[in-house]
C-alpha cells in the first residue's frame, strides 16, 4: 500500500477513535478541555500543511511522508491501546484495603 492511502487509513482510524473517547463529566462545560478536542487538534496538526512544510525544509518529499507515517501510526497505536484498555491491563490501578490514613479525619465529619 502506498504511504499516502496508509495515512489515509491511519488519519480515518483516529478520527474514529477521537469520536468514541468518552466525554469527561467533569468538563462538560469546557469542551475544548475534553481529551477528544486534544486528539482532534493532533490529528489536524499532524495531517496540515504547515505541519509538513515546517519538516520540509531539509528532507526530501519520501523522508517527509514517511515520519509522517510513523509519527500518525505511533499516535493510532497509543490512542489504541489507552482506548481499548491494553495499559490498564498492563499496568491495573492497586485494589486499596479501606480508607487511608490521611482520609480518616476528612470522613469522620
Amino acid at each position: 500500500m502506498v504511504a499516502s492511502q496508509k495515512l489515509s487509513k491511519i488519519q480515518t482510524q483516529l478520527k474514529q477513535i477521537q469520536r468514541s473517547w468518552p466525554v469527561d463529566p467533569l468538563r462538560l462545560n469546557q469542551p475544548d478541555l475534553q481529551f477528544s478536542a486534544s486528539i482532534s487538534k493532533a490529528i489536524d496538526r499532524i495531517f496540515s500543511n504547515t505541519y509538513k512544510s515546517d519538516l520540509n525544509r531539509s528532507i526530501s518529499p519520501q523522508e517527509l511522508e514517511e515520519r509522517t507515517l510513523k509519527g500518525a501510526e505511533r499516535m493510532w497505536s497509543s490512542l489504541e491501546n489507552l482506548s481499548n484498555g491494553s495499559i490498564s491491563k498492563q499496568y491495573p490501578f492497586p485494589n486499596r484495603c479501606g480508607i487511608l490514613p490521611h482520609f480518616q479525619g476528612i470522613t469522620k465529619n
